[in-house]
């Protein structure tokens, strides 16, 4: 005889023991789930948590934990982060509209489609004969730009309407001011600018340099 227990209703005779689910069926498929020795939820390492048939969580291997979908952390505020939001592109999704993101554009090329705000300094190329360091690169904290890995060059603001570096500057072509007029030759020399060949960095001369 095969019955559906009902609680309060069918009694717990030998006729009706088939009703309820045995202790061997604890963990097994359309069984039950159990508890180890130690009241924790155990799973056999290819079982899956399922919702709805569309939606799950699984062991991937040692210590990992997966989904085949999307996974959302404080949904609807405003501290809500997706992680796996896009099915096209690796992508980390912020903010309740979704509107801020994170994401893989190309091989080892991140993106974010909005502006990108750095707290200390931005580091390129680290360790390369092309490093570029943004941020605090002047003297006491200054704004500027340090190149090259060995920090060597930089180009920072020294004062209001400033720009200096504390090295050699070297021009391919013409050096301008935003006063420069054609044919001026200003007024009193009042400092003088020297001046290499890009080629040999040989010594040329001195530039003059006008107060009006």
């Amino acid at each position: 005889m095969s019955s559906t227990y009902v609680d309060g209703s069918t009694p717990l005779d030998a006729a009706h023991m088939n009703a309820l689910q045995q202790k061997v069926e604890k963990g097994l498929a359309n069984g039950y789930l159990g508890l180890d020795g130690s009241g924790n939820v155990a799973l056999a390492a290819a079982a899956r948590v399922v919702w709805a048939g569309d939606t799950n969580v699984y062991r991937l291997a040692a210590g990992a934990v997966v989904t085949d979908g999307e996974f959302h952390a404080r949904q609807g505020g405003a501290g809500q982060v997706g992680v796996g939001t896009s099915a096209t592109a690796a992508t980390i999704l912020f903010g309740s509209a979704g509107d801020t993101n994170l994401y893989r554009s190309a091989a080892g090329v991140l993106k974010t489609d909005g502006q990108f705000y750095a707290g200390s300094f931005v580091q390129a190329a680290q360790g390369l004969a092309g490093q570029v360091y943004i941020g605090a690169g002047g003297p006491s904290g200054a704004a500027g730009i340090v190149m090259g890995s060995n920090a060597d060059t930089n180009l920072y603001r020294s004062g209001v309407n400033r720009l200096r570096t504390d090295g050699d500057f070297v021009i391919g072509g013409q050096l301008w001011t935003g006063t420069a007029v054609s044919g001026a030759t200003g007024g009193i020399i009042n400092w003088k600018l020297p001046v290499y060949r890009a080629s040999d960095s040989a010594f040329l001369g001195y530039a003059p340099l006008y107060s009006t």
